[in-house]
Protein backbone atom coordinates (compact mmCIF):
# COMPACT_ATOMS: atom_id res chain seq x y z
CA UNK A 1 0.00 0.00 0.00
CA UNK A 2 1.75 2.86 -1.09
CA UNK A 3 0.26 6.23 0.19
CA UNK A 4 1.29 10.07 -0.50
CA UNK A 5 1.12 12.63 1.73
CA UNK A 6 0.27 16.54 0.42
CA UNK A 7 0.92 18.97 3.49
CA UNK A 8 -0.46 22.65 3.02
CA UNK A 9 2.71 24.37 4.06
CA UNK A 10 0.57 27.58 5.10
CA UNK A 11 -1.42 25.27 7.35
CA UNK A 12 1.47 23.47 9.14
CA UNK A 13 2.97 26.58 9.52
CA UNK A 14 0.57 27.60 11.81
CA UNK A 15 1.44 24.59 14.38
CA UNK A 16 3.57 24.66 17.01
CA UNK A 17 7.28 24.11 15.75
CA UNK A 18 6.89 20.84 18.06
CA UNK A 19 3.77 19.77 16.87
CA UNK A 20 4.83 20.10 13.00
CA UNK A 21 7.86 17.69 13.48
CA UNK A 22 6.38 15.30 14.85
CA UNK A 23 3.22 15.39 12.44
CA UNK A 24 5.47 15.10 9.51
CA UNK A 25 7.90 12.13 11.49
CA UNK A 26 4.37 10.26 11.75
CA UNK A 27 3.32 10.81 7.90
CA UNK A 28 6.81 9.29 7.33
CA UNK A 29 7.33 6.87 9.79
CA UNK A 30 4.06 5.31 11.25
CA UNK A 31 2.12 5.20 7.85
CA UNK A 32 5.41 5.04 5.77
CA UNK A 33 4.17 7.67 3.77
CA UNK A 34 5.86 9.87 1.01
CA UNK A 35 5.50 13.47 1.77
CA UNK A 36 5.16 16.37 -0.24
CA UNK A 37 4.68 19.94 0.49
CA UNK A 38 2.29 22.46 -1.33
CA UNK A 39 4.12 25.62 -1.10
CA UNK A 40 2.49 27.78 -3.98
CA UNK A 41 -0.97 28.42 -5.34
CA UNK A 42 -1.60 25.75 -7.62
CA UNK A 43 1.03 23.12 -5.72
CA UNK A 44 -1.22 20.92 -4.90
CA UNK A 45 -2.82 20.04 -8.32
CA UNK A 46 0.87 20.02 -9.68
CA UNK A 47 1.86 17.59 -7.31
CA UNK A 48 -1.59 15.22 -7.56
CA UNK A 49 -0.72 14.99 -11.26
CA UNK A 50 1.86 12.78 -10.75
CA UNK A 51 0.09 10.85 -7.97
CA UNK A 52 -0.95 7.79 -9.89
CA UNK A 53 1.55 5.34 -8.63
CA UNK A 54 -0.16 5.79 -5.28
CA UNK A 55 -3.14 3.69 -3.83
CA UNK A 56 -3.89 6.24 -0.69
CA UNK A 57 -3.50 10.22 -1.31
CA UNK A 58 -3.95 12.29 2.67
CA UNK A 59 -4.90 15.70 2.61
CA UNK A 60 -2.99 17.48 5.25
CA UNK A 61 -4.71 20.93 5.44
CA UNK A 62 -7.92 21.92 5.11
CA UNK A 63 -10.92 22.10 2.95
CA UNK A 64 -9.35 23.74 0.13
CA UNK A 65 -6.40 21.35 0.12
CA UNK A 66 -9.39 18.78 -0.04
CA UNK A 67 -11.06 19.99 -2.11
CA UNK A 68 -7.93 20.68 -4.95
CA UNK A 69 -6.80 16.91 -4.12
CA UNK A 70 -10.24 15.31 -5.07
CA UNK A 71 -10.62 17.34 -8.29
CA UNK A 72 -6.76 15.34 -9.34
CA UNK A 73 -7.01 12.11 -7.50
CA UNK A 74 -8.35 8.58 -9.91
CA UNK A 75 -11.69 8.80 -7.83
CA UNK A 76 -12.80 5.04 -7.67
CA UNK A 77 -8.97 3.55 -7.42
CA UNK A 78 -7.03 6.03 -5.18
CA UNK A 79 -8.55 5.49 -1.46
CA UNK A 80 -8.53 9.70 0.46
CA UNK A 81 -7.29 10.44 4.04
CA UNK A 82 -7.92 13.40 6.10
CA UNK A 83 -5.45 15.08 8.42
CA UNK A 84 -7.36 17.88 9.68
CA UNK A 85 -5.10 20.93 9.65
CA UNK A 86 -6.71 23.69 8.46
CA UNK A 87 -9.21 25.99 9.25
CA UNK A 88 -12.42 24.08 7.64
CA UNK A 89 -12.09 20.60 8.25
CA UNK A 90 -15.86 20.32 7.31
CA UNK A 91 -15.54 16.41 6.21
CA UNK A 92 -13.32 15.66 8.98
CA UNK A 93 -16.00 16.87 11.82
CA UNK A 94 -18.46 15.26 9.47
CA UNK A 95 -16.74 12.03 9.62
CA UNK A 96 -15.82 12.58 13.54
CA UNK A 97 -12.28 13.12 12.92
CA UNK A 98 -11.59 15.73 15.16
CA UNK A 99 -7.64 15.15 15.95
CA UNK A 100 -4.49 14.35 14.42
CA UNK A 101 -4.32 10.80 16.41
CA UNK A 102 -7.33 9.68 15.34
CA UNK A 103 -6.79 10.92 11.75
CA UNK A 104 -3.58 8.63 12.01
CA UNK A 105 -5.79 5.93 13.46
CA UNK A 106 -8.24 6.06 10.93
CA UNK A 107 -5.47 5.59 8.25
CA UNK A 108 -3.99 2.94 9.83
CA UNK A 109 -7.43 0.75 10.01
CA UNK A 110 -7.65 0.95 6.54
CA UNK A 111 -11.24 1.06 6.75
CA UNK A 112 -13.45 3.57 4.45
CA UNK A 113 -16.57 4.72 3.78
CA UNK A 114 -17.92 6.25 0.46
CA UNK A 115 -18.75 9.84 0.17
CA UNK A 116 -20.83 11.46 -2.45
CA UNK A 117 -19.53 14.47 -4.16
CA UNK A 118 -21.54 16.75 -5.95
CA UNK A 119 -20.15 17.34 -9.53
CA UNK A 120 -20.23 20.87 -10.29
CA UNK A 121 -20.72 22.36 -14.60
CA UNK A 122 -20.51 26.55 -14.62
CA UNK A 123 -20.27 28.83 -17.11
CA UNK A 124 -19.23 32.23 -17.59
CA UNK A 125 -19.61 34.19 -20.87
CA UNK A 126 -17.86 31.60 -23.23
CA UNK A 127 -15.79 29.79 -20.79
CA UNK A 128 -16.92 26.37 -19.33
CA UNK A 129 -15.13 24.44 -16.35
CA UNK A 130 -16.17 21.33 -14.42
CA UNK A 131 -15.41 20.88 -10.96
CA UNK A 132 -16.57 17.76 -7.28
CA UNK A 133 -17.71 19.63 -5.06
CA UNK A 134 -17.05 17.57 -1.27
CA UNK A 135 -18.38 20.33 0.94
CA UNK A 136 -20.34 22.87 -0.09
CA UNK A 137 -20.89 25.63 -2.89
CA UNK A 138 -22.57 29.20 -2.42
CA UNK A 139 -23.33 32.34 -4.46
CA UNK A 140 -23.58 35.64 -3.51
CA UNK A 141 -23.19 36.21 -0.02
CA UNK A 142 -21.07 32.80 0.69
CA UNK A 143 -19.71 33.37 -2.14
CA UNK A 144 -18.47 36.86 -0.78
CA UNK A 145 -17.69 35.79 2.78
CA UNK A 146 -15.04 33.07 1.13
CA UNK A 147 -13.52 35.31 -0.35
CA UNK A 148 -13.09 37.76 2.58
CA UNK A 149 -12.49 35.15 4.56
CA UNK A 150 -9.11 33.68 2.80
CA UNK A 151 -8.43 37.84 1.82
CA UNK A 152 -9.07 39.69 4.97
CA UNK A 153 -9.40 37.36 7.65
CA UNK A 154 -7.26 34.10 7.58
CA UNK A 155 -4.66 35.23 9.99
CA UNK A 156 -7.65 34.86 12.77
CA UNK A 157 -8.00 30.73 12.20
CA UNK A 158 -10.99 28.76 11.93
CA UNK A 159 -13.18 32.01 13.25
CA UNK A 160 -12.27 33.54 9.54
CA UNK A 161 -15.71 32.61 8.12
CA UNK A 162 -17.71 33.69 11.08
CA UNK A 163 -15.74 37.06 10.79
CA UNK A 164 -16.43 37.59 7.22
CA UNK A 165 -20.10 36.66 7.46
CA UNK A 166 -20.73 39.27 9.98
CA UNK A 167 -18.54 41.53 7.82
CA UNK A 168 -20.92 40.64 4.79
CA UNK A 169 -23.80 40.91 6.74
CA UNK A 170 -24.20 44.52 6.30
CA UNK A 171 -23.59 44.51 2.44
CA UNK A 172 -27.29 42.65 0.81
CA UNK A 173 -27.58 42.51 -3.16
CA UNK A 174 -30.25 40.34 -4.24
CA UNK A 175 -29.64 38.07 -7.61
CA UNK A 176 -32.15 36.90 -9.60
CA UNK A 177 -31.91 33.72 -11.84
CA UNK A 178 -33.93 30.99 -12.95
CA UNK A 179 -33.94 28.01 -11.66
CA UNK A 180 -34.67 23.87 -12.22
CA UNK A 181 -34.78 21.61 -9.10
CA UNK A 182 -34.60 17.91 -9.58
CA UNK A 183 -35.13 18.20 -13.82
CA UNK A 184 -38.60 20.16 -13.34
CA UNK A 185 -39.50 22.91 -15.59
CA UNK A 186 -36.93 26.24 -14.51
CA UNK A 187 -39.04 28.99 -12.82
CA UNK A 188 -37.66 32.13 -11.80
CA UNK A 189 -36.09 33.14 -7.98
CA UNK A 190 -35.07 36.27 -6.68
CA UNK A 191 -32.25 35.81 -3.58
CA UNK A 192 -29.61 37.00 -1.76
CA UNK A 193 -28.11 33.76 -0.74
CA UNK A 194 -27.94 30.54 -2.24
CA UNK A 195 -26.00 27.95 -0.32
CA UNK A 196 -25.42 24.02 -1.47
CA UNK A 197 -24.69 21.22 1.22
CA UNK A 198 -23.12 18.25 0.96
CA UNK A 199 -22.41 17.84 4.68
CA UNK A 200 -23.54 18.66 7.98
CA UNK A 201 -20.60 20.91 9.16
CA UNK A 202 -19.25 24.16 7.34
CA UNK A 203 -15.91 24.89 9.12
CA UNK A 204 -16.51 23.44 12.72
CA UNK A 205 -19.99 24.96 12.71
CA UNK A 206 -23.16 22.54 11.26
CA UNK A 207 -24.53 24.42 9.73
CA UNK A 208 -27.10 22.09 7.83
CA UNK A 209 -28.57 19.73 10.23
CA UNK A 210 -30.57 17.60 6.96
CA UNK A 211 -27.56 16.83 5.13
CA UNK A 212 -25.57 13.63 4.99
CA UNK A 213 -22.15 12.86 2.65
CA UNK A 214 -24.15 9.68 2.18
CA UNK A 215 -27.65 10.05 1.42
CA UNK A 216 -27.70 10.32 -2.34
CA UNK A 217 -28.38 13.91 -2.57
CA UNK A 218 -26.94 17.27 -1.71
CA UNK A 219 -29.15 20.12 0.57
CA UNK A 220 -29.89 23.67 -1.06
CA UNK A 221 -30.80 26.62 0.96
CA UNK A 222 -32.38 30.06 -1.02
CA UNK A 223 -33.03 33.32 1.32
CA UNK A 224 -33.90 37.02 0.66
CA UNK A 225 -32.56 38.69 4.26
CA UNK A 226 -31.62 42.13 5.03
CA UNK A 227 -28.86 42.93 7.19
CA UNK A 228 -30.82 42.25 10.55
CA UNK A 229 -31.73 39.14 9.23
CA UNK A 230 -28.68 37.48 8.07
CA UNK A 231 -27.02 38.90 11.34
CA UNK A 232 -30.03 36.92 13.07
CA UNK A 233 -29.07 33.74 11.12
CA UNK A 234 -25.37 33.71 11.66
CA UNK A 235 -26.07 34.56 15.50
CA UNK A 236 -28.13 31.27 15.45
CA UNK A 237 -25.72 29.04 13.69
CA UNK A 238 -22.74 30.48 15.88
CA UNK A 239 -25.10 29.87 18.95
CA UNK A 240 -26.22 26.39 17.46
CA UNK A 241 -29.83 27.82 18.19
CA UNK A 242 -30.94 27.89 14.77
CA UNK A 243 -33.66 29.98 15.82
CA UNK A 244 -34.41 31.80 12.63
CA UNK A 245 -34.30 30.94 9.12
CA UNK A 246 -36.86 32.67 6.52
CA UNK A 247 -36.09 30.83 3.66
CA UNK A 248 -37.12 27.66 1.29
CA UNK A 249 -34.93 24.46 1.71
CA UNK A 250 -34.91 21.39 -0.61
CA UNK A 251 -33.44 18.21 -0.76
CA UNK A 252 -31.83 17.93 -4.52
CA UNK A 253 -29.93 15.51 -6.44
CA UNK A 254 -29.88 18.04 -9.67
CA UNK A 255 -30.46 21.76 -9.64
CA UNK A 256 -29.83 24.21 -12.73
CA UNK A 257 -29.19 27.75 -12.38
CA UNK A 258 -28.93 30.48 -14.96
CA UNK A 259 -28.55 34.05 -13.54
CA UNK A 260 -29.24 36.80 -14.75
CA UNK A 261 -26.27 38.51 -14.15
CA UNK A 262 -22.91 37.39 -13.16
CA UNK A 263 -22.07 36.70 -10.06
CA UNK A 264 -19.76 34.55 -7.62
CA UNK A 265 -19.55 31.30 -7.07
CA UNK A 266 -17.77 29.83 -3.94
CA UNK A 267 -16.92 25.90 -3.71
CA UNK A 268 -15.93 24.30 -0.36
CA UNK A 269 -14.55 27.23 0.58
CA UNK A 270 -12.84 28.25 -2.51
CA UNK A 271 -13.59 31.39 -4.80
CA UNK A 272 -13.90 31.20 -8.27
CA UNK A 273 -14.83 34.30 -9.59
CA UNK A 274 -18.02 34.97 -11.33
CA UNK A 275 -20.23 32.89 -13.56
CA UNK A 276 -23.46 33.33 -15.16
CA UNK A 277 -24.34 29.40 -15.32
CA UNK A 278 -24.25 26.59 -12.88
CA UNK A 279 -25.14 22.63 -12.63
CA UNK A 280 -25.10 20.85 -9.71
CA UNK A 281 -25.65 16.92 -9.87
CA UNK A 282 -24.92 14.33 -7.07
CA UNK A 283 -21.93 11.45 -7.87
CA UNK A 284 -23.17 8.59 -5.39
CA UNK A 285 -20.37 7.02 -3.03
CA UNK A 286 -17.63 8.57 -5.33
CA UNK A 287 -15.24 8.84 -2.59
CA UNK A 288 -13.38 6.02 -0.45
CA UNK A 289 -12.36 8.12 2.43
CA UNK A 290 -10.39 5.93 5.11
CA UNK A 291 -12.22 7.23 8.30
Amino acid sequence: MRRLAIVNSECLGRLRKREASSLIEALKKRLGAEVRMSEYPGAVSDIVKDASGFDTIISAGGDGTTFEIVNGVEIGRQTFGILPIGTGNSLSHDLGISSVEGALEAIEREETRDVDLVEVRFKNNDTQDRRYMVVTAGIGFFADVAKSANAMFKRIGKRCYAAAAFYHSIKRERMMAEVSLNGHSPCGMEFTDLLINNTTHIAYMPVCREASFSDGNFNVWVSKMGAIGQLMWNIGILTKTYFYYPGSKHCLNRMKIAMHKPCNLMLDGEFLGQITEAEFLISKHKLPVLC
